[in-house]
């Protein structure tokens, strides 16, 4: 019984210590799947299987964590006018000053574009008075014209200047911001590399062991993966307050709604052999390699003793009168 509370009391510090450094994401964590969706894709693989007596099937995970040459961050815009030439007039006059304020970016002419994306008349209802009716018709009021702006900038800082010159425009729907890397090909192939290089690695240390992996049936399959910053976005609310003090006066407390915000929840290393560029400050492109090696080692068979020839011979014996025995000839 003394063992067994001993263990209680050290999970329960175990606990503790987790909700000191784990900040306020681990009560959303409590009261949701989060914990399933953010291990998910890897949190249930392993490195090295037996699928029957005689077969092996060795694993490798590895992320590659990817600071991003480029990004293209896109705007949503909304001008209603009493006519079209008003409201296209308003518009572009919107869209010149927007990038007017961010001249002193890095920014060329050819990283600023705008998409067309419709141009509605709009319609109020109005009532015409009869002498024993009312009849409501929609007539037209005006027009309404939506453009998105595609801003092509290559640095989190330019994002800044980029979003406080829309502001100043009247520009508060950033739709969202993609992300580009140029060496995608060159971080797979160093997946791929680094991998192989440690399946070997497990192979020697098999070998060390006496199993003889050399010159077995082998079946190796590999998949990739990217994860961007934008899949990696995860809602969080703030953990809600209750005073103390209120409580202790028995008085009524009114709970606030708290504001909900969203945070970059990168793909976590658990279940990865292999992480390179680990410590990321900004939202980074993760690239995932997974390599699987299935090893199908031959059965030894104990080859039958040889049957050996077994030759009879005959001896014919008589016993003389005298008492005496003599072998006969055969032939």
């Amino acid at each position: 019984m003394k063992t067994l509370c001993c263990i209680l009391l050290l999970s329960t510090v175990a606990i503790a210590s987790k909700a000191q450094i784990s900040g306020n994401v681990l009560y959303y964590e409590t009261n949701t799947n989060w914990t399933q969706n953010y291990a998910a894709p890897f949190a249930q693989q392993q490195k090295a299987i037996f699928n029957g007596s005689n077969e092996i099937l060795m694993e490798v995970n590895a992320m590659h964590n990817a600071i991003a040459d480029s990004y293209l961050a896109i705007f949503h815009l909304a001008q209603v006018g009493n006519t079209a030439r008003e409201a296209d007039s308003l518009m572009n006059f919107r869209i010149q000053a927007f990038k007017k304020g961010i001249k002193n970016t890095n920014l060329k002419e050819s990283d600023f574009v705008v998409d067309m994306l419709s141009m509605l008349p709009l319609y109020e209802v109005e009532v015409t008075k009869k002498a024993f009716s009312k009849t409501y018709n929609e007539v037209p009021a005006g027009f309404e014209i939506q453009k998105n702006v595609h801003i092509h900038f290559y640095s989190t800082q330019d994002l800044d200047k980029i979003i406080t010159a829309a502001s100043l425009n009247e520009i508060y729907d950033l739709v969202k911001v993609d992300y580009f890397v140029k060496s995608q090909d060159a971080i797979y192939d160093s997946l791929r590399k680094t991998a192989s290089e440690l399946i070997k690695k497990r192979i020697k240390q098999y070998q060390d062991l006496g199993v003889a992996m050399e010159g077995q049936w082998t079946l190796a399959v590999d998949q990739t993966g990217v994860y961007f910053p934008l899949d990696r976005y995860t809602s969080y609310t703030s953990n809600s307050t209750v005073s103390l003090e209120a409580a202790k006066k028995k008085g009524q407390v009114t709970q606030m709604k708290k504001p909900q915000g969203i945070f970059y929840n990168k793909l976590p290393y658990a279940g990865f052999d292999i992480v390179m560029n680990p410590e990321i400050v900004e939202p980074a492109v993760q690239y995932t390699y997974n390599i699987q090696v299935k090893f199908v080692m031959e059965k030894k068979v104990d080859k039958p003793e040889p049957v050996k020839e077994t030759k009879t011979e005959f001896k014919y014996l008589m016993v003389t009168p005298e008492g005496q025995i003599k072998e006969l000839p055969t032939k």
